[in-house]
């Protein structure tokens, strides 16, 4: 099969508002996301993909389906998590996601390795609308993720997390890249899971600013070298002329431009690169 999730063309309007404006992105396995501010069209997007919408302009397919014909087909392939859409108020969080595992076939030690880890055991006894707005969203996170399915569509599912449970959905959605699974993050924050994207595509105002693959400008790289000789690391790295060079302890992190020779650092230092998003999409915001 070829590439799962494709926008070719999209223009999607609401009234006399342009919230997507010819969007052209492909993604495939692996960690995959869309980044840019709120309003600029990302959860519109992830909406279309899900079936939720219907573009105005353009087409969109998920594993070669059309989603919004054919979504009773898609939402079996593609789990998602949505900010803006409703809990059951009047049910106790263990209630409702016991209804969503029996419904999706979700194995229930899994539910529950996930509850514990996300602390929701604590208070799913209890009804939903009494949660806090960070409780809920750990809730519909737990029954997104726990689902045994190809796909995840997550939008903005960082906001209102506090750290600990910010890096324990991480390291869920880390064990779902491993197990070949698509997961696509739409986001307004860095948490630093972006240095293992497959692809990217950044958006302002409903326009791809820059996207990856099929990048639009040079995207700078992150060379992470552990070493216990970080400074004649370092040294050696200065010889290369990168944006800069930090120390962490015993690693080494060197900011630079995709160049021939960094490869070859790389290689002979046994350290590991990837795309510095985090710099690339501070720049791009301040133009």
């Amino acid at each position: 099969m070829g590439v799962l999730f494709t926008a070719i063309s999209v223009t999607k309007k609401f009234g006399p508002i342009i919230a997507l404006n010819n969007v052209t992105i492909e993604f495939n396995r692996g960690l995959n996301m869309l980044l840019g501010p709120n309003g600029s069209g990302k959860s519109t997007l992830l909406k279309l993909w899900s079936g939720l919408l219907k573009p105005t302009k353009g087409r969109v397919e998920v594993y070669g389906l059309d989603p919004w014909r054919r979504r009773a087909e898609v939402v079996k392939r593609v789990a998602v998590f949505f900010e803006d859409l409703p809990a059951p108020w009047w049910l106790s969080g263990e209630e409702y996601v016991k209804y969503v595992a029996e419904k999706r076939g979700i194995d229930w030690s899994r539910v529950r390795e996930y509850a514990e880890r996300l602390r929701v055991v604590e208070y799913w006894k209890r009804l939903i609308r009494g949660y806090s707005s960070g409780m809920r969203k750990k809730l519909m996170l737990l029954a997104v993720l726990s689902a045994e399915t190809e796909s995840y569509i997550l939008d903005e599912p960082y906001t209102l997390l506090d750290k600990e449970s910010l890096k324990t959905i991480n390291e869920i959605i880390v064990e779902r890249v491993r197990e070949d699974k698509v997961v696509i993050i739409a986001s307004h924050i860095l948490t630093g899971i972006e240095k293992l994207v497959n692809g990217f595509a950044i958006l302002h105002n409903g326009r791809v600013v820059v996207k990856y693959p099929g990048e639009l400008v040079e995207i700078p790289l992150v060379v992470e070298c552990k070493t216990d000789k970080p400074v004649e690391i370092a040294r050696e790295a200065l010889t290369l002329n990168p944006l800069r060079v930090e120390f962490r302890g015993n690693i080494v992190y060197i900011y630079t431009a995709k160049k021939p020779e960094i490869y070859k650092f790389t290689r002979e230092y046994s350290c590991v690169e990837y795309l510095d998003l985090e710099t690339l999409y501070r720049e791009l915001m301040k133009t």
